[in-house]
């Protein structure tokens, strides 16, 4: 699980941030759980040495929103599927 990632120590919070968001979800789109992971740990390894504090977030991270139980059940009512219901999650992961 790479959700709430910080892939650097906190003694480098003086570094600028780069944030995705990562949730395995069902998907049709040829990529294994493998390849997934090799996917995130490269584009942490290159972040690292740009010089940025690349950090994963996930679904835990969007749950520290105040609204978000509020907000979840709004996308459960339109009944997204998980893929697409994650595209917003994100956003809410951010402004977490």
């Amino acid at each position: 699980n790479f959700g709430g990632v910080n892939a650097l120590d906190e003694a480098v919070s003086d570094l600028p941030v780069m944030h995705t968001f990562f949730e395995r979800v069902e998907k049709n789109t040829g990529m294994t759980d493998t390849g997934d992971d090799m996917l995130l740990e490269t584009w942490v390894d290159m972040w690292k040495d740009a010089g940025w504090n690349p950090i994963i977030l996930g679904v835990e991270d969007a749950k520290k929103h105040p609204d978000f139980e509020e907000l979840n059940q709004m996308l459960e009512d339109f009944k997204f599927n998980d893929y697409n219901k994650m595209c917003f999650i994100r956003w809410i992961a951010v402004a977490a």
